[in-house]
């Protein structure tokens, strides 16, 4: 007999589609998941390379800077030494002659062409130190030679004067300086004393020259040799006092010395570069000596700005050079390669990814999309291929059963040191260093058999002059239709530096974190504003706050006894010591007050750091405060019971008085009694 169907096998057979369209949309869903599993995964490789090619020019940038720097103060610091050659020049040709005349300092001038092989120098003169009782004959003998209105300027009775009586070139600016007592002027004499009493070319500070107009007036600065008779003895300071006869200087308009050091078309070429010179250690603009190519308004996000302090001495005399770079902006040449190594990794990811979901999506719509798809697929593997072969990463493609290298572009080649045609006779696992091939078949089989989404390791390469190099390998299947792997994309990367640098990172990272972290004295981390930027578990505790909340906040915030002005006043003082260390009182979250031995010390990175630690003497202090309280209390017990001694002596000398009189009365009339 043959029996129907029943009612459940038509419903089996029914829903049966339905079942399997849902697999297919799930497996279709999975494939999808994997293939952007891989696009972010080429992403943040793109970005990994990207920040490491960004953090390599930021380091040639700032090694350029750098350099400039270094090349700015030498040529500065030789300029000035060169001046002080000259000066000692003229003084051994005052050493040379009993009497230097006019004519022979203007010859001597001119055939050392100065302003031609040294521009920038104002002049080279002489001043003659005068006494009082002599002023009259000399000024009679300058009018003599040719100056009729000559005299000393300023006027006023002085002990002792100085004039200059030559200095050459005599343009009209300098011919304005001839007659000037320059031991009138607290700065010039400062200088001329101590040339005098050292016997050393000096350096003056700021001044202004009496050479300026009204119009362009720039800021000074003199150099002076002394000048001693001939015959007299110049060992001691108090022989040079008495030897002196004058200086040979050079005035310097500061703007002109500089131009004429560096050089005014490597100025205008370096406009990013904004140079002061400072009088000192001071940058105010009181000590400002000179300033090009002003900084300007803040920087922008895409530009990056390095700023140093180079110091120039020359004989106990500093000025101090800020020199900043601005404008190296991202849109660059210098940036060619960041912008490069991005925008191919994007393309890259973005190709892959679509080159797998497409593989991945083509098998459950293969029947129905053959004819689109077609060409689609022959234009990204056209674009692949273009972008295959100039990636600047390592792409590979294998055999995933026999581990073989089947096809890989020229950066590949690079990172393994192998040329192609020996390299395509080369299996993965031969590549990878034998110690850490077990691990990698393991993560390799994994990915394989569908249970990662890609396979991605970090292993050692072994290169073919037998060099170990580490690089990141992430790999794709590309299977057929029953899921089995035919193909392996593989992207790798050599990370041998960036592997080595943070591991050296990490381990200084996890001391220096052990340290702060166990540390009982509490610590933070300050900008030159004052802004905390970092704060350990030990402050914390000490102040109430937690560390979201002190990160909020500024030194002066904590501050019981100092305001914004007062805080920024003990920082500026750090600055110019290095470090400091003093007692304060802080204020904790809940309003009390506590106090705290402070130790700070500056480091001038980024801008200016300052590294606190504080130590809680609350209980110190107290302890202090009583054992001063019990001193007290002690000293007033000394008093009280030295007092209390005095009175029980005194009643015990009024009681032995008492008995010896009692004695007597007694023995009186007992001995009349006993008679």
């Amino acid at each position: 007999m043959r029996t129907s169907p029943s009612n459940n096998d038509d419903a089996k057979t029914s829903t049966a589609p339905a079942l399997l369209h849902t697999i297919q949309s799930v497996s279709v869903f999975r494939n999808l998941r994997s293939a952007w599993i891989l696009l972010v995964i080429g992403l943040m490789i793109t970005v990994a390379a990207t920040q490491y090619m960004q953090s390599t020019v930021q380091m040639i940038a700032e090694h350029e800077f750098t350099y400039r720097c270094n090349t700015i103060q030498d040529k500065i610091r030789g300029r000035l030494d060169d001046y002080a050659r000259i000066l000692r020049s003229g003084v051994a040709l005052f050493n040379a002659s009993e009497v230097v005349t006019r004519e022979e300092w203007r010859i001597f001038t001119q055939t050392r062409s100065i302003e031609k092989e040294l521009p920038g120098i104002q002049g080279i003169g002489f001043s003659l130190l005068i006494p009082r009782e002599e002023l009259t004959r000399h000024i009679l003998e300058i009018r003599s030679e040719g100056f009729p209105e000559y005299n000393l300027k300023p006027d006023g009775d002085r002990e002792i004067y100085s004039s200059i009586i030559y200095l050459e070139p005599l343009s009209y600016r300098n011919l304005r300086a001839i007659g000037y007592d320059m031991l009138s002027e607290p700065v010039r004499r400062t200088a001329m004393e101590k040339a005098r009493d050292t016997d050393v070319v000096t350096l003056s500070g700021k001044v202004v020259l009496v050479q300026e107009t009204s119009t362009d007036v720039q800021a000074g600065a003199l150099m002076y040799a002394p000048v001693y008779r001939n015959g007299m003895p110049v060992e001691t300071v108090e022989q040079r006092c008495a030897a002196i006869q004058g200086w040979v200087y050079s005035p310097y308009r500061m703007n002109d010395l500089i131009r004429g050091i560096l050089g005014d078309r490597n100025l205008e070429k370096q406009q990013s570069l904004h140079l002061q010179v400072f009088d000192g250690v001071q940058l105010s603009p009181q000590n400002m000596l000179f300033e090009c190519h002003p900084a300007g308004n803040e920087k922008r996000w895409f530009e990056e700005t390095f700023t140093r302090l180079v110091p120039v001495d020359f004989n106990d005399q500093r000025w101090t050079l800020s020199v900043t770079q601005t404008n190296v902006k991202f849109f660059t040449v210098t940036y060619m390669s960041v912008w490069l190594t991005l925008s191919t990794g994007i393309l890259i990811s973005l190709l892959l990814f679509a080159q797998i979901r497409t593989l991945l999506t083509t098998r459950a719509k293969a029947q129905q999309i053959a004819e689109n798809m077609t060409e689609v697929l022959r234009e990204s593997e056209s674009q692949f291929r273009s972008i295959f072969e100039l990636s600047a990463v390592g792409i590979a493609q294998g055999d995933p059963n026999t581990g073989k290298v089947l096809r890989c572009n020229e950066a590949f080649c690079q990172i393994t040191g192998y040329p192609l045609s020996e390299l395509l006779d080369v299996s993965f696992p031969e590549l990878t260093h034998p110690e850490d091939r077990r691990l990698d078949w393991k993560i390799f089989s994994r990915a394989a058999r569908g249970e990662t989404p890609v396979y991605h390791n970090e292993k050692r390469y072994i290169q073919k002059d037998g060099s170990i190099i580490w690089v990141r390998m992430n790999a794709v299947f590309v299977r057929d239709s029953y899921g089995k792997p035919i193909r392996t994309v593989a992207i790798c990367e050599d990370i041998t530096d960036s592997k080595h640098a943070y591991e050296d990172l990490k381990k200084t990272e996890e001391r220096n974190k052990t340290i702060l972290l166990t540390a009982m004295d509490g610590f933070w981390l300050s900008d030159m504003q004052g802004r905390l930027h970092e704060i350990n578990e030990a402050y914390c505790r000490m102040s109430g706050y937690n560390a979201q909340e002190l990160l909020t906040m500024r030194i002066s915030d904590l501050e019981f006894n100092e305001n914004d002005g007062e805080t920024a006043d003990r920082i500026q003082k750090i600055v110019v010591h290095g470090s400091d260390r003093f007692k304060s009182i802080h204020r904790r979250k809940d309003g009390t007050v506590f106090d705290v031995e402070v130790s700070v010390q500056y480091q001038p990175i980024e801008g200016g750091l300052l590294i606190a630690f504080m130590r809680d003497i609350t209980d110190r202090k107290r302890a202090e405060e009583e054992m001063i309280e019990m001193n007290r209390k002690l000293e007033t017990s000394m008093k009280h019971a030295n007092l209390m001694a005095g009175q029980a002596q005194a009643a015990n000398n009024a009681k032995s008085a008492f008995l010896a009189n009692m004695s007597h009365e007694i023995r009186s009339p007992m001995s009349g009694m006993l008679g």
